[in-house]
């Protein structure tokens, strides 16, 4: 039976489990999850069957992308000053996937954002290199389906080995997965 609930430091490991499968891996990533568990705002909301962690939707007060891109963010930064968090991570395993689960841990997150002071949420969502894109769909029903800002872009990610970080698709390559990246009013 599938539960939901507020992620806690215990749940680290799963956390990183779920990141290094669904998203990326590399040396840095295990810092930045803890990292972000000890924020006193982050937020998690995870789903587990049984003792098993199945899906996690996060999110971090602040700006942040897997790695820095500073253009963009002192444009999110001077658009949107105050009460942004962004979307830390969205995965769910593939045998769990299709069962509505992203939309409640989306709705489940979003909720607790908003009940900390969080007004938009800022997301980067991976787009393969075939134009795919894994959580749009999730991404675009949080309630407004509508973005207030949105950037396209197609190399996002091209610099991702120079940052000790390892693309599920591309491998420890230049990446050619791009992304959407944009603010969503909760």
């Amino acid at each position: 039976m599938l539960h939901y609930s507020e992620v806690t430091r215990d749940d680290l490991e799963a956390i990183i489990n779920l990141y290094e499968k669904y998203l990326n891996a590399g040396t840095g990533v295990k810092e930045y999850l803890r990292r972000g568990l000890e924020q006193d705002r982050y937020v998690g909301y995870k789903c587990v069957d049984g003792d098993i962690m199945v899906g996690l939707f996060s999110a971090r007060p602040g700006i942040y992308f897997t790695y820095s891109h500073p253009e963009l963010e002192e444009e999110i930064r001077r658009g949107w000053p105050e009460a942004i968090y962004t979307g830390d991570m969205l995965a769910i395993e593939e045998e769990y996937r299709g069962r509505g689960i992203a939309h409640i841990l989306t709705k489940g997150c979003c909720d607790i954002v908003k009940a900390r002071g969080g007004e938009h949420l800022l997301v980067e969502l991976w787009v393969k290199p075939n134009g795919e894109e894994p959580a749009g769909g999730v991404i675009r029903d949080m309630g407004t389906g509508v973005f207030e800002k949105k950037w396209v872009i197609p190399d996002f990610y091209s610099e991702l080995h120079l940052h000790g970080l390892t693309c599920p698709l591309c491998g420890d390559g230049k990446c050619a997965c791009g992304a959407v990246v944009g603010v969503i009013k909760l």
